[in-house]
């Protein structure tokens, strides 16, 4: 209900096909034609490490809108009360692309996780985000 529905791509890997924030920034640019100053300075800081990133496993390039800091670290949150078949789940934030179609990855988790970045550049040319889902052992 927060995201809509993603995709698995295999080995783990999905895509969103939709930002939940997307119909949020159409309406708001349709009104006031940009966004509003300082939304790249925010999404600068968000892909920087930080306690945050590195406990939720987002940003650190992944982040391409000031969104991406709120939607991200939820979703990673609501996942750390998840199972699977009685098994603790992560999510690593892996790329995402902005409504402008530029991509960001995250190249620490790209690595962290072992996923090619090559499939990660992949599953966003049709999807805005990309992420691994890890079942702690």
């Amino acid at each position: 209900m927060i995201e809509g529905k993603s995709s698995h791509q295999g080995d783990f890997v999905f895509g969103l096909s939709a930002c939940p924030f997307g119909a949020s920034i159409k309406n708001y640019t349709r009104v006031f034609e940009k966004l509003p100053e300082g939304f790249a300075d925010f999404t600068v800081e968000f892909n920087k490490p930080s306690n945050v990133t590195a406990q939720y496993h987002v940003g650190e390039g992944a982040g391409v809108s000031p969104f991406c800091a709120v939607h991200q670290p939820m979703r990673s949150a609501i996942a750390e009360k998840i199972t699977i078949g009685g098994k603790k789940i992560q999510i690593y934030q892996l790329g995402c692309k902005s409504g402008a179609g530029k991509k960001g990855f995250a190249e620490k988790w790209i690595e962290a996780t072992g996923v090619p970045k090559d499939v990660v550049d992949k599953v966003l040319d049709n999807y805005m985000c990309c992420y691994y889902l890890k079942i702690i052992e």
